[in-house]
């Protein structure tokens, strides 16, 4: 069995060799703890099912003796990858189990919540992915005139260095879609398909996010005043570089509370929906200024008027 983003380990290899402790703790951190302690652990199951077909031949008590052995052995290195990475994860921003709901409006009008979720860690291909998941809703009032129901899941690697799957599920209106985005990373390609209708696929860079992953990937970094971060984003139609330029800390009050946060802003010129034809469109995104980088508030104007999004609720 390969563990994710690395090959087997030979264990007389891993017992003998620091540097390869090191690796561990190096790929513990860059995914759950309790993925890689499951990883360990079906590792360790199918090294001793290979191990003991090659000991048929030897007495009873031997083949027991070197059981125990073996098998005290892939505890104590269980044990050891999981403390790692519990240890290491600390630092992240976020983990499964943040809620993130948003009030959203339209100049001075309520008109429905954003709901943002990180869920527990998933297999795709083997291999263990980041799943987020947004909802967003229109609520009864708005429902009547334009009711929304957009649901949105977004997978990237354990590395948070690029996308995996995107899907949405999109209700506006009499609009229907229902959009995959696949990521092909052997052929750097990603399509896009609404309702099973497929359209060729388009080149990717590598560490090309969808927009969803790439805010979480963005709420990895480390922000400083007076500086740009880049990075390759698609929607499985275009392939653009999203650009957001941090301006500085500024206190924001909500209705939490007081917060100090970091102003970002956006570029949008290659973003479409509201922002499409609008001269002096503008996003501005204010995010907590400590280490979690929570999006306390965001605020948008386009030629269809001003949208704001205002945290009203977190769950950790």
């Amino acid at each position: 069995m390969n563990l994710p983003g690395t090959a087997a380990l030979n264990l007389d290899h891993a017992l003998n060799c620091p540097a390869d402790l090191d690796e561990w703790r190096r790929l513990c951190s860059l995914v759950p703890m309790r993925v890689y302690a499951i990883g360990v652990m079906r590792y360790w199951r199918n090294w001793l099912r290979e191990f003991n077909s090659n000991t048929a031949m030897e007495t009873t008590g031997a083949r027991q003796l070197k059981r125990l052995s073996c098998l005290a052995i892939a505890l104590l290195l269980s044990v050891f990858v999981a403390a790692s990475a519990l240890a290491d994860h600390q630092n992240v921003p976020y983990q499964p189990g943040e809620v993130l709901t948003y009030q959203l409006n339209w100049e001075f009008v309520p008109v429905g919540t954003a709901v943002l979720q990180v869920l527990p860690v998933e297999i795709i291909n083997d291999l263990p992915v980041n799943h987020f998941l947004v909802n967003v809703a229109t609520n009864e009032v708005i429902d009547t005139v334009y009711k929304v129901r957009d649901r949105i899941d977004a997978y990237a690697n354990s590395g948070m260095t690029q996308s995996v799957l995107f899907k949405k599920k999109q209700r506006e209106g009499r609009t229907k879609r229902d959009v995959t985005v696949t990521f092909d990373w052997d052929r750097l390609t990603a399509q896009y398909s609404n309702a099973g209708k497929m359209r060729p696929p388009i080149a990717i860079r590598a560490g090309t996010f969808d927009p969803v992953s790439l805010f979480y990937a963005f709420r990895l970094q480390d922000l400083q005043a007076n500086s740009v971060m880049e990075a390759p984003v698609t929607d499985g139609k275009s392939l653009v570089i999203g650009k957001a330029r941090i301006y500085g800390k500024e206190w924001v009050e909500i209705g939490l509370g007081r917060y100090e946060t970091w102003l970002v802003e956006p570029d949008i010129k290659d973003a479409g929906g509201v922002f499409e034809n609008s001269q002096d469109a503008q996003l501005r995104v204010w995010l907590t200024a400590d280490a979690y980088r929570i999006p306390v508030k965001v605020a948008c104007r386009a030629s269809v008027g001003h949208f704001t999004a205002e945290l009203v609720s977190i769950r950790r």
